[in-house]
């Protein structure tokens, strides 16, 4: 969410994100979108310390890549991103760290 708000409306104030769940029996699936400036690189922004802000390590989609089981990013420049996470989750309740 963060992610949305700092570099999809780059300091603007009146920008939407929608944050969404769903659990399916045992995969968490969580969707945040934003209708900011988009991505013009995605393979790009996904590398390790790359980030348009000087400000910014660069590391959300390697935390995110990182912590989930399944990273999904949509961007048209202009338009801008949605990003799905699933995180796998055991019977007992637990977060699996298995990656599958």
């Amino acid at each position: 969410v963060s992610n949305a708000v700092i570099h999809g409306y780059r300091g603007r104030t009146d920008g939407w994100v929608e944050v969404s769940a769903e659990l399916d029996e045992n995969r968490l699936t969580i969707t945040v979108e934003d209708w900011g400036v988009g991505i013009d690189d995605i393979d790009k922004a996904r590398q390790p310390a790359y980030s348009q802000d000087p400000e910014r390590m660069g590391l959300g989609f390697v935390f995110m890549e990182t912590f989930m089981h399944g990273l999904e990013v949509d961007s048209t420049p202009g338009q801008g991103t949605r990003v799905r996470m699933q995180r796998l989750i055991t019977l007992s309740g637990e977060l699996s760290r298995d990656v599958q």
